[in-house]
């Protein structure tokens, strides 16, 4: 059983990844976008930490140190790596300006939160928490909805990835281990091939911008 001190800590880095979320789906430049998302993975290593301290789970010990390998570090290289080599663009582009999507996300954020207290009823300890995962969920669909580049969805499929797993996480206290490695392996394997795929279309068509293979598909 999680302490009520113990709550309130992982209340406070649940509140962290939403503002790192914020600034994400706000950002224009790839940078900028995979700085605040590495940082947002720490954040979330150090949250599977603190529950696998606090309720014995060995298994998450393994599963932080992956996220901190994977997502913190592997991912976000990759993905600026494939940028620079192929000289693309890293002013990413939008359907909508900075301001709207984050107006827009303000507007999710009260309606994830909403859904968060149908879902979970009477537990006002893990609310926050949950609810900021709900909200990350949203914000990644809004952000993979509003990015017209391959690069920019990548990180917003991400974004929603780890919403999923802070609400997860929440509410089971952890899901068995080979359970936990097929879900993280699946997502990681799926952003590395997103990676590739980005990286072998700006050398073709020399943009990852969603207008382009909208044509090539024409």
């Amino acid at each position: 059983m999680i302490s009520p001190n113990t709550q309130l800590i992982l209340n406070v880095l649940a509140g962290a990844m939403f503002v790192l979320a914020f600034f994400i789906i706000g950002k224009i430049r790839l940078r900028s976008m995979l700085n605040m998302l590495t940082w947002q993975s720490i954040l979330l290593a150090l949250f599977v930490f603190v529950i696998a301290w606090t309720e014995g789970e060995w298994q998450l010990f393994i599963t932080a140190t992956l996220i901190i390998v994977m997502k913190a570090w592997l991912i976000p290289k990759l993905l600026l790596y494939s940028s620079e080599h192929t000289k693309a663009n890293q002013r990413l582009q939008s359907f909508l300006r900075p301001e709207t999507t984050l107006f827009l996300g303000f507007i999710f954020v009260i309606v994830g939160f909403i859904l968060t207290r149908s879902i979970v009823p009477g537990l006002d300890a893990i609310y926050p928490s949950v609810g900021v995962a709900v909200s990350m969920i949203l914000l990644g669909l809004l952000s993979l909805i509003v990015r017209k580049d391959m690069y920019g969805q990548i990180v917003a499929f991400l974004l929603m990835e780890n919403g999923i797993f802070v609400f997860g996480l929440t509410l089971t206290g952890g899901m068995p281990l080979l359970v936990e490695l097929g879900i993280f392996l699946d997502v990681t394997i799926g952003a590395v091939l997103m990676t590739g795929l980005s990286y072998r279309v700006q050398q073709e068509i020399e943009t990852v911008t969603t207008d382009a293979l909208s044509e090539l598909i024409d």
